[in-house]
């Protein structure tokens, strides 16, 4: 018999048990697509100190948003791109 996943029964939940069901995938989320940024740091691929550094700071800039949202700032939305090099 497979197993299936339980789900938690959300028409009980309370506002900080919401939070932290959340709050866990959503950081697991997070950290795994960090990990799969982290494995592109291999000879098959090419890349400069440049393209490190911006991708470096577009990250630190998405984890200061969240700084800022918690603190009660609202950032403002952006996206991430190398833009093409020839």
């Amino acid at each position: 018999m497979p197993k299936v996943k339980a789900t938690p029964n959300t028409k009980d939940e309370t506002a900080r048990q919401k939070f932290v069901r959340l709050a866990e995938k959503r950081t697991d989320n997070a950290l795994r697509y960090m990990s799969m940024i982290a494995s592109l740091a291999v000879p098959t691929y090419e890349y400069d100190d440049d393209d490190v550094n911006r991708i470096l700071v577009a990250l630190e800039d998405g984890l200061q948003k969240v700084r800022d949202r918690f603190d009660g700032k609202t950032p403002s939305a952006s996206g991430f791109t190398l833009g093409k090099k020839d």
